[in-house]
């Protein structure tokens, strides 16, 4: 699998995309000994559409799409924005719409990498780090508040379930149930090459002022911790998520410290720094993908690390000095990762087996119906009927316009230019004359002759 890039203080990967939570709102932040990255005010503009997330700006590539979708913006409003500039486009985004001639050929020289510099007095637009090799990993600062707990197993008590975002939420909620659908013949099995997801919840601790993530709060200790909701989600660990890459869970006794990454260089430097590896949580990308969520990892002056896909989170850290951005820790899966023909027994075509897939993930015959006719997926015959876009069928035909005698000189008789027209719809001689004779149309001379029609010039 690909081996992420490094950062100043843990290798790391570039940033991307915006977090959608499952459960509601923003996720809270509080804390006693460290700044608050969130706040009740939130942003409620959106900055323009640009291209200057790239690694040029004069270009529009995959970072700039994941960042301007980040920002709010739809598929449609992106699309309009790169059809209507002038700019180059990187080879996957003149794919993605169809414009080779736009593509961007870099010069001789490359430009220079842009430097994050954190403010402490406001909160700049977030733009991605450079990459940096660590060339060390610094002993990290060692609480005496005993703070961030590591993986134990609760042998006494289970924690009481939290109380989800008390925000307001911004976003529409995923669903914490499987849909289900009511159909009129046998249900087939789901591939069994379709993953699942596991959700990551987040937990404050409102006393150390401390952030804990868990797939799983019974196995820990979690007295004094309240639940933020879900922080975002992972593949689980069954190695079905084609290009993911198993995300590695490390603790750090002295730091108190949970590191999660994907790079297993790094995960050995942390060892060999004192950190202990405790699991693999689950998989996840190592670079932008359709439908996932880019999780961004911020390390704190007291050598704590945080991490969240928010982008009101992000952009207020990047502005407080007391934050260090490392970069992407990873691309989070989503329901909408779920969206796909590569469950069913063709990749290209949009069956039973696929749809299946796509609603235990949570997504709604809605959120499928918008994917499915914003990509102009191929259908099975089912899938078409199902959702009324049978034109999309993958053996769809379209039907022929009648024959007409609308194309020569007169509308009441068929002649030479109303023959060539009328073949290039698909009919044959015969269709033709059937037709003719059959309506008693009137012909020219020359058709006449040719159908042995004399009767009707």
């Amino acid at each position: 699998m690909p081996t992420p890039p490094a950062s100043s203080y843990f290798p790391v990967m570039m940033a991307g995309a915006r977090f959608k939570p499952a459960k509601g709102g923003a996720l809270t932040y509080k804390r006693q000994d460290e700044p608050d990255p969130t706040s009740p005010t939130r942003a409620s503009n959106r900055p323009a559409l640009t291209t200057r997330f790239g690694d040029t700006e004069t270009s529009f590539g995959a970072q700039d799409y994941d960042a301007n979708i980040g920002f709010g913006y739809n598929e449609k409003e992106v699309e309009d924005f790169v059809r209507s500039g002038s700019f180059k486009l990187g080879d996957k985004m003149a794919g993605k719409y169809n414009l080779p001639d736009r593509l961007y050929k870099p010069e001789s020289t490359p430009a220079s990498t842009p430097t994050f510099t954190p403010s402490s007095t406001t909160t700049p637009t977030f733009t991605p780090p450079p990459v940096i090799t660590p060339t060390f990993i610094p002993t990290p600062k060692i609480p005496t508040d005993g703070s961030n707990p590591p993986l134990v197993p609760s042998s006494t008590t289970t924690p009481t379930p939290p109380t989800i975002f008390t925000s307001t939420p911004t976003t529409t909620p995923t669903p914490t149930t499987t849909p289900t659908t009511t159909t009129t013949t046998t249900p087939k099995p789901v591939a069994s090459n379709a993953p699942e997801l596991s959700s990551i919840q987040r937990y404050y601790n409102a006393t150390q002022g401390k952030h804990f993530l868990t797939q799983d709060p019974s196995k820990e200790s979690l007295a004094g911790y309240t639940g933020e909701g879900e922080a975002f989600s992972l593949y689980k660990d069954q190695n079905l998520a084609k290009d993911a890459a198993d995300v590695y869970r490390l603790y750090s006794p002295n730091a108190r410290d949970h590191l999660y990454t994907t790079s297993k260089e790094e995960k050995d430097s942390a060892v060999a720094a004192g950190y202990n590896f405790e699991e693999i949580t689950g998989e996840a990308y190592t670079a932008p993908t359709e439908g996932a969520t880019a999780i961004q990892r911020f390390l704190s002056s007291t050598g704590k690390h945080f991490y969240t896909g928010d982008t009101t989170e992000i952009n207020r850290l990047a502005g407080d000095s007391n934050y260090k951005l490392e970069g992407t820790a990873f691309y989070a899966p989503t329901k909408k990762s779920f969206l796909s023909t590569a469950y069913g027994n063709s990749p290209d075509i949009f069956g039973d087996v696929d749809y299946k897939a796509a609603s235990k993930a949570g997504n709604t015959d809605d959120d499928i119906k918008s994917y499915l006719q914003i990509n102009k997926t191929k259908l099975g015959e089912d899938m078409g009927q199902k959702f009324g876009l049978q034109t999309q069928n993958y053996n769809y035909t379209a039907p022929r316009k009648q024959i007409s005698t609308e194309y020569g000189n007169s509308p009441d008789i068929f002649g030479a230019i109303d023959y060539t027209e009328n073949t290039k719809l698909g009919y044959t001689e015969d269709e033709i004359r059937d037709y003719l004779v059959a309506n008693k149309t009137k012909l020219g001379p020359d058709m006449a002759t040719k159908f042995r029609l004399a009767g009707q010039v």
